[in-house]
């Protein structure tokens, strides 16, 4: 990755001693952001580390992974296997661009495992709480073992998840690689990260780099990519091995928060107060060129940067950042420059922003151990 700061738009009139005063200030700002951001996932790394040792959650492993074998399978034609395909359609529509979602998108992301569609029909289409917060359910008595099972450990976790800021938290239980357990309850819930579409997606390659790791205190990281479960938003995953009595018996995965990375790098929205006037902002870029946070105009004003955006990329791309609600994976940065800045070079220029407007800029590697 790479992090960049842009200060006001330059001007003919700019004198060098305004400029250099100027590029100093970005250059505190960078390098104070980079600190920030390495240390936050520096921090979700000692959150994921904490909770893959605490008993509870090697007790919830264990739990989850019994209580799944006991769920009664929903067979196709049954009243849940119809719920639940009523269901998918509108979940999916979300994170598809201005069109409805294909039958085919459907067919491959609806859970081939029956009770897979027994668990999602009850946290998902029998929950009475909408998209967004299905989280609030605690109690399913038609759950059986495994509704008992979540009210035993749901509290503990969903407070973990809304403390630290988390989008999601999951256990992923082995050898099957079955995600048993989600707080936020998405359609990831019971899904085999062992078969398609979800053996393709960055919460499956997180888990897979977890199980390789040779030492109890590290993590893996796996960078943004769409993903179905969220809407195909953006998303990041940390994750490390639960282990009971040295062996592996679950994966505990947290989905990082596009809004705790968009808080670092914007220094809580106080961009005037940190020094970088009406203009200034500070986001990362990943190795496709493409940003890891949000901008600040798109922050600030969203129906002017959706326009200008639509204006200068297409209706497509303005349509794809108001699906997925952020930038992040659906704007480039200057590929010339990130190429110099990956290769070690830390600068300081007037060059042209996403927006093609010029701005002076400060810009480096950014050290974020697992990321590029």
């Amino acid at each position: 990755m790479a992090i960049g700061a842009t200060g006001w738009q330059a001007s003919q009139g700019a004198t060098a001693a305004l400029r250099q005063a100027t590029y100093e200030r970005l250059t505190a700002i960078r390098e104070t952001r980079s600190r920030q951001l390495v240390q936050y996932f520096d921090d979700v790394a000692k959150h994921v580390l904490a909770l893959c040792t605490d008993e509870s959650t090697i007790e919830a492993a264990l739990e989850f992974r019994q209580a799944w074998a006991e769920l009664p399978p929903a067979h196709p034609q049954s009243p849940r296997h119809t719920a639940l395909e009523r269901y998918y359609p509108a979940f999916i529509a979300e994170g598809l661009v201005g069109r409805p979602p294909a039958a085919d998108v459907v067919k491959e992301w609806f859970p081939a495992d029956p009770r897979t569609i027994t668990l999602q029909s009850i946290y998902l289409v029998e929950n009475p709480h909408p998209v967004g917060a299905k989280d609030m359910l605690l109690s399913a008595p038609q759950a059986g073992r495994y509704g008992r099972v979540h009210e035993i450990y749901h509290p503990t976790l969903h407070r973990y998840q809304s403390a630290f800021g988390f989008h999601d938290i999951l256990l992923i239980g082995m050898p099957e690689q079955r995600v048993l357990y989600t707080v936020l309850k998405e359609i990831d819930l019971g899904a085999s990260l062992s078969a398609p579409p979800y053996r393709e997606t960055s919460l499956a390659r997180a888990v897979a780099r977890a199980l390789a790791l040779d030492g109890d205190d590290r993590t893996a990281i796996e960078d943004y990519a769409p993903y179905g479960a969220s809407h195909f938003a953006p998303a990041a995953f940390v994750a490390a091995p639960v282990r009971r009595a040295g062996v592996i018996i679950a994966v505990l995965a947290v989905q990082v928060s596009i809004a705790e990375v968009n808080r670092v790098m914007t220094g809580n929205r106080r961009w005037r107060e940190e020094g970088l006037g009406e203009t200034g902002q500070a986001y990362v870029v990943g190795p496709d060129n493409k940003l890891r946070s949000d901008v600040r105009v798109e922050i600030e004003q969203p129906e002017r940067f959706y326009a200008d955006m639509e204006a200068r990329l297409g209706p497509e791309v303005a349509q794809q950042i108001l699906s997925n609600r952020t930038a992040i994976l659906n704007l480039s940065a200057d590929s010339e420059a990130m190429a110099r800045i990956r290769a070690g070079l830390r600068e300081t220029e007037i060059a042209a922003d996403f927006r093609g407007v010029e701005v002076l800029r400060a810009a480096a590697p950014l050290a974020a151990p697992g990321l590029d």
